[in-house]
This record gives structure tokens, sequence and C-alpha cells, in this order.
């Protein structure tokens, strides 16, 4: 199956390829556990206004 975007006006075009799909497979809570390497920083942001970008 091909899913294909065409953009001529910005002068691109993304195609999608699926070679396998599962519907309504089990997911595991820890599929979404983001496991962050120890050697990357992290930077905590405060003080966002909701509706406003960074």
């Amino acid at each position: 199956m091909k899913i294909e975007i065409a953009r001529p006006q910005d002068q691109y075009t993304l195609t999608l390829t699926i070679t396998k799909l599962t519907l309504n497979q089990k997911l595991e809570d820890d599929q979404f556990e983001l496991k962050i390497p120890d050697n990357v920083p992290i930077k905590k942001w405060t003080n966002l206004r909701p509706g406003r970008c960074c």
C-alpha cells in the first residue's frame, strides 16, 4: 500500500510505503516511555503560557 502526498507549489512529494500492517495489536505501557540516554542534556522549560510556543 502506498500513500502519496504531492505539493507541487512547494516542489516536493512525500511517498509512504506500508510493507506490513498489524491492526489492533496490544501495546504495553513501556512502549510509550521515552528512554533518554545518559549523555543527553535535559532542559526544563518553565513559565510557558498556553497557546504560545517557546
